[in-house]
């Protein structure tokens, strides 16, 4: 019986390590008067948003052109798997939201939600994330007026432990 409790035991410790843990996660449903760990553009042209395009109570919304940028040290981490979602409304012809990934020195997109795509609809990606010291993440509006909008909700990034 002790020998098959140990068994168990060693089991379920090895099964948590390989479980992945969630590194950075942001739903920007916080009750703040500016987006916690971003550095936004504009802080009139990037805002918490409560409005009808979220999910959850809050969304980040972007205006016009504008970005906002998370800085996350990911150098005890592997295998990871960054996840957002983005919705826009009023993208013309040319206009565009990205999502946008940095792990040494040249920017990677990960995703692009052009004016074709249904307005205030949230679509869903993920994308891997090699292993590295630090993660930056970011989303571009690029419009060309005030009532062009991006939102962006459940930025997710996951790994394991090295």
């Amino acid at each position: 019986m002790r020998k098959v409790l140990i068994s168990l035991v060693l089991a379920v410790s090895v099964s948590f390590g390989s479980f992945a843990v969630t590194i950075f996660y942001d739903n920007f449903d916080a009750n703040l008067p500016r987006l916690n760990g971003w550095k936004e553009s504009s802080s009139s042209y990037v805002t918490r948003y409560t409005g009808s395009y979220k999910i959850g109570s809050a969304a980040m919304q972007l205006k016009k052109s504008s970005n906002a940028v998370a800085y996350i040290n990911i150098s005890p981490y592997k295998d990871m798997r960054l996840s957002f979602k983005m919705a826009k409304y009023s993208l013309e012809t040319g206009e565009k939201l990205l999502c946008q990934y940095m792990t040494g020195t040249k920017w990677v997109t990960a995703a692009t939600l052009t004016n074709t795509a249904k307005s205030g609809v949230y679509y869903s990606y993920t994308v891997s994330i090699p292993t590295a010291t630090t993660l930056k993440i970011r989303f571009i509006l690029n419009g060309s007026a005030t009532n062009d909008y991006g939102y962006v909700d459940e930025v997710k990034l996951i790994g394991n432990r090295k």
